[in-house]
């Protein structure tokens, strides 16, 4: 994730949507999402992104060297990353939680396709009932009118019409 450069707004937008879904998902379970079916990988693959970002934008860089370093000197995982970040995986984990506000977690979802086309069709559904509404109004106004002109009319509302007497 590191190599692959810069967090774009499509991984934003993944890792928004796998937020919105599953809420907040503790990392150790991740593995488990991994080896899950291809929605499931895709939700932790976007999950473990956010966390390395986050990862990147406190500690820099040179982070996750620090950390592959630190295990290939035969440190475990959790003291790998002590030494690299200077915190324990727990409190790194929980400040990435409360870091993700209502723009990181909204802005990706309100501007993926998705919401583009649920804006769409209740956009269309506004319209076909405002447009339902109007003909009701027209349609009762073409009876009220034909009413009125029956009753004008000599012979009144029994239909005669001038041309019957």
């Amino acid at each position: 994730m590191t190599a692959g450069g810069a967090w774009g707004l499509e991984d934003r937008t993944r890792f928004g949507l796998a937020v919105a879904r599953q809420g907040e998902v503790p990392l150790a379970s991740l593995d488990q999402r991994f080896a899950g079916g291809s929605s499931a990988a895709a939700g932790a693959y976007a999950l473990a992104g956010g966390f390395v970002s986050h990862l990147l934008r406190r500690h820099g860089p040179g982070v996750t060297g620090a950390i592959l370093a630190g295990l290939a000197d035969g440190l475990p995982p959790a003291e790998a990353f002590h030494r690299a970040t200077g915190e324990t995986l727990a409190a790194a984990e929980a400040s990435f939680w409360r870091r993700q506000t209502l723009w990181h977690r909204w802005v990706p979802f309100l501007t993926s396709s998705t919401a583009l086309w649920i804006g769409v069709t209740l956009l269309a559904l506004w319209a076909i009932r405002r447009r339902r509404e109007r003909d009701a109004l027209l349609a009762a106004r073409w009876e009220a009118e034909e009413a009125a002109r029956a009753e004008a009319s000599p012979g009144g509302a029994q239909g005669g019409g001038p041309w019957v007497h």
